[in-house]
């Protein structure tokens, strides 16, 4: 080759290397050049995690990728900074859908997807089943039921081992030839105690269980004085708590303890009263919520009182640190930097904490919301004492629960849904099942729909 065709080569070469080099050092950067904008940009990333895993991510119509099968997760990387329309898809699962922004030099993260079957698989756990209470550890059930009598009769079911036991039954417990009717049934924070209340001949009767206890005998309760309400203790066996109402029309609160048949006054003159694990919450008629370590000793939480208006019906609402009040349908949370209670929303029928108790659901007879108790870092972020409202209908809304962090389950009359709480285009609403009448309860240890309908009690697969 001549000394001239070598040069040449050489400085073809050269320039082919110094054009090329920019655009290989733009692109292993993160570079692309845009066709429609025509302009070269730095690209963005998406990262999905999804529950099952193994599923289909298609952008645009466009199937990218796969979720692993270890973690769920999949990042699709060197996006154009634009507007996505992202489906998720797997066999026997309903879609989701969502329009996602791709930024510049940043991932647009959605955590904790959860696809809703296609078809909600049900088995029968009991017929002839007229109500149900879940224990607050979710890992047992009280049924009630009726017998060819026309009594009743509770039995136990055993969530985890899907055992049935027998309780009491009416004529355990009374001896009467009028009716007997179940006022109500509570169990105590720990699970291992439940207090029946019923009313027989127009006086209430209090039966107390050990859970615990082979076979379950009930204790009947006695009181010296007319009671309102009885609560049992978070967790001591042997301490009933007692309410009755003082001559100014103010709730006393007694301590009894059943094996030395002590009573003690703990709390007066409280308008509302709220027990938990660890302490008791009670509004007193100043306005002020004070708190309790079931002693005499009480400390005041709020600095600015309350106004109290006899005509309201109050409720406390506390886990752990968190404290939230109800007047009729303003709620208002207790803000512990400046310890005064602030106005989250004024319709309101009730709330209920989330797994995590880093937020709650509120809602009214057409509408559910989430207050973000804590600032939220993950995507969408959420600052602190924030609030977003999921959904409304023109149809009443029934039986909210948490199905986790990030999702809730509902119905409205006969349909069963579930709903995202990721506000980011459209919140996605799926339809699980329907059924007729239905009192549902969402099961979040096991991830398990219980639903009684048509005096059948059914359990549905993990979902």
């Amino acid at each position: 080759m001549a000394k001239k065709t070598k040069t040449i080569l050489l400085i073809i070469c050269g320039f082919l290397f110094f054009l090329a080099t920019p655009t290989i050092i733009l692109y292993c950067n993160g570079y692309r050049f845009d066709f429609q904008n025509r302009r070269i940009v730095k690209t963005g990333a998406f990262y999905f995690s999804v529950t099952p895993k193994t599923v289909k991510i298609s952008l645009n119509g466009i199937i990218e990728k796969k979720t692993d099968f270890f973690f769920g997760s999949a990042l699709l990387e060197n996006l154009l900074p634009q507007e996505y329309s992202v489906r998720i898809s797997k066999q026997g699962f309903q879609d989701w859908n969502k329009k996602l922004e791709i930024k510049a030099n940043e991932a647009t993260e959605v955590r904790n997807i959860f696809l809703m079957p296609e078809k909600v698989h049900f088995s029968s756990i009991e017929e002839k089943v007229d109500d149900f209470w879940f224990s607050p550890d979710k890992n047992k059930i009280i049924l009630k039921q009726e017998t060819a009598e026309d009594e009743w009769v509770l039995k136990l079911y055993d969530v985890k081992r899907e055992i049935k036991s027998h309780i009491v039954s009416q004529e355990e417990i009374l001896e009467s030839s009028l009716e007997v009717k179940i006022i109500s049934i509570k169990w105590s924070l720990d699970s291992k105690r439940l207090l029946l209340a019923v009313m027989a001949d127009g006086k209430i009767n209090y039966f107390f269980f050990d859970m615990d206890l082979i076979p379950i005998k009930p204790t009947l309760l006695t009181f010296a004085k007319e009671v309102k309400e009885v609560f049992l203790h978070p967790n001591n066996s042997n301490i009933i708590f007692t309410t009755q109402i003082d001559n100014d029309g103010l709730l006393i609160l007694e301590e009894v303890n059943l094996q030395e048949q002590i009573r003690k006054q703990i709390i007066k003159k409280a308008i509302a009263l709220k027990i938990t694990e660890k302490e008791i919450y009670f509004l007193n008629e100043e306005g002020f919520i004070e708190k309790n370590n079931f002693s005499n000793d009480s400390q005041v939480v709020n600095l600015s009182p309350i106004s109290i208006d006899r005509n309201v019906f109050y409720q406390i609402f506390a886990l752990d640190s968190e404290l939230f009040i109800l007047e009729n349908s303003k709620l208002s949370y207790f803000n512990p930097d400046i310890k005064t209670f602030q106005e989250v929303d004024n319709n309101v029928d009730a709330i209920m904490f989330s797994p995590n108790k880093n937020r709650i659901c509120f809602w009214n007879d057409f509408e559910i919301w989430v207050y973000f108790i804590k600032e939220e870092g993950d995507q969408p972020q959420k600052q602190t004492r924030s609030k977003v409202l999921l959904v409304r209908f023109s149809e009443e809304i029934a039986d909210p629960y948490w199905q986790n962090n990030d999702m809730l389950v509902f119905r409205i009359n006969g349909n069963i849904k579930a709903i995202e709480i990721d506000n980011r285009d459209k919140i996605q609403i799926w339809d699980l099942t329907k059924l007729q009448e239905p009192k549902i309860f969402f099961n979040e240890s096991n991830k398990k729909l219980y639903v009684l309908s048509n005096n059948d009690f059914f359990v549905s697969q993990s979902f």
